[in-house]
C-alpha cells in the first residue's frame, strides 16, 4: 500500500475543498482530505479507512506525515499476517531451547 495525499492548494479567503486520498497500488480511495481556511488559520482534516484514522493539522506536510505513519503501520501488520508460519516457527524454535 502506498497512500497519496493530494495537495489541495489554496481554497480562497474562506472556504473548503475536499479531495480523495488514494492508494497508489490499487488506485482506490482510502479516505479524504478536507482543507479549510477560516479566520486566517488554514486547517487540514484527514480521514483514512472509514474514519478509523483521523487527524486535524495546520499544514499539508503534517497530513502527509500522518498518512505515512498510518501506511507504515498497516504495511507492517500486513506483512505479519502474510507470513504467520515463519513467525510461528521462530516462536516454536525458541520454546524448544528452554
Amino acid at each position: 500500500m502506498r497512500i497519496k495525499v493530494p495537495n489541495v492548494g489554496s481554497c480562497g479567503a474562506t472556504g473548503a475543498t475536499t479531495q480523495h486520498v488514494l492508494d497508489l497500488d490499487t488506485s482506490n480511495p482510502v479516505g479524504y482530505l478536507e482543507s479549510t481556511h477560516r479566520s486566517s488559520v488554514p486547517t487540514q482534516y484527514i480521514s483514512l479507512f472509514g474514519g478509523n484514522y483521523v487527524g486535524r493539522f495546520g499544514t499539508h506536510s503534517e497530513c502527509v506525515a500522518f498518512a505515512m505513519g498510518v501506511e507504515s503501520v498497516l504495511n507492517h501488520i500486513g506483512s505479519l499476517r502474510e507470513s504467520p508460519v515463519r513467525h510461528h516457527s521462530i516462536w516454536r524454535a525458541r520454546g524448544r531451547r528452554n
